[in-house]
C-alpha cells in the first residue's frame, strides 16, 4: 500500500509542473509544449516580445547544435544532423 501511495505521489509531483506550464502557454496564446516554463516568463516579461521570441529561436538552434557536435564527437562521426 505505502509502496503505491508513493509512486503515486511521485507520478503527481513530476506531472504536475508540465500541467501547469501547459495551462501558462494556453492563457498566453501558445500552444502546450512549445515553450518551457522559463521562455514563457520570459516572454510573458518581454518588452520586445518579437526580439525575445527570435532570441529563444536562436538560443535553442546553438544549443542544438552543441548537442549535435557532441553527439558526433562521441559516437566518432563528423556529422550528426539536429533538427530544430
Amino acid at each position: 500500500m505505502f509502496k503505491n501511495a508513493a509512486i503515486l505521489s511521485l507520478s503527481l509531483l513530476v506531472a504536475t509542473p508540465a500541467l501547469a506550464n501547459d495551462s501558462l502557454a494556453v492563457q498566453m496564446g501558445y500552444e502546450p509544449g512549445e515553450y518551457n516554463t522559463s521562455e514563457l516568463v520570459q516572454i510573458m516579461f518581454a518588452e520586445n516580445l518579437d526580439a525575445t521570441i527570435q532570441t529563444i529561436h536562436r538560443n535553442r538552434a546553438a544549443f542544438n547544435a552543441e548537442v549535435a557536435a557532441a553527439a558526433a564527437h562521441l559516437l566518432g562521426t563528423t556529422s550528426v544532423s539536429a533538427s530544430n
